[in-house]
């Protein structure tokens, strides 16, 4: 009578201390790039320093890989990680698909001029909301048009004209969507242009962009 062959023995489970090794490790590597980020985010938010967002999010995506590699031993710790990495390779796969302006900064910007002399020719933020409000500008006829140029990577850009006032907008939004003056269009590469039919020069004209997130024109 044959003997049956016992099982195999199944694959020694990784020991309580490299685990807990293991867990530490996946703990720092997410701290620290945390902490890069908020770093990054204070010098941009203060204007100490640019941040090369287009170079910073590519290495941190590397770092990540290398951090899951070494820790693909363990069964815990890597969730953070894996989390982490996930989210920048949506943000950088759909950069490569629309143009996402990463720079001007990060947060919630107001930008009120109220005189010509204040008005810029363009304003930027890389993440957050931001919001041109024109309507403290004198409303005087002007014999030339002024152009304006705003951009937001990901996030809100709100602008406010003074009423009526009817300016010429071209906006183009990459994913998410454009209003101007209560009329919306939303989805991919999302394009409006809007010329008023005005006698004489319109008092402004406004090139508008975002990578990912909304664009509003209205009157205030």
């Amino acid at each position: 009578m044959s003997r049956v062959p016992p099982p195999p023995l199944p694959p020694p489970s990784p020991s309580p201390s490299t685990e807990r090794e293991s867990f530490q490790a996946g703990r720092f590597v997410f701290g620290a790039l945390v902490a890069l980020f908020g770093v990054a985010w204070l010098l941009e938010a203060t204007d100490v320093w640019h941040v090369p967002w287009k170079v910073v999010l590519p290495v941190t995506l590397t770092v990540l890989g290398v951090a899951l590699l070494l820790s693909a031993r363990a069964r815990r710790g890597q969730g953070g990680l894996i989390t982490l990495g996930i989210i920048l390779t949506v943000v950088l796969a759909i950069g490569t698909v629309v143009d996402v302006p990463f720079e001007g900064g990060v947060g919630d910007r107001v930008e009120r001029p109220r005189s010509y002399a204040e008005l810029k020719s363009e304003y930027g933020l890389s993440i957050g909301k931001l919001t041109v409000d024109l309507s403290g500008l004198p409303t005087a006829a002007s014999a030339r048009t002024v152009a304006i140029r705003a951009r937001v990577g990901i996030g809100q850009l709100t602008i406010i004209v003074p009423e009526g006032v009817a300016p010429e907008v071209h906006a183009t939004a990459g994913v998410g969507s454009v209003e101007v003056f209560g009329k919306q269009d939303s989805g991919l590469n999302v394009k409006v242009y809007s010329v008023p039919h005005v006698l004489g020069p319109v008092p402004y004209s406004l090139d508008l962009s975002t990578g990912i997130g909304d664009i509003e024109v209205r009157r205030g």
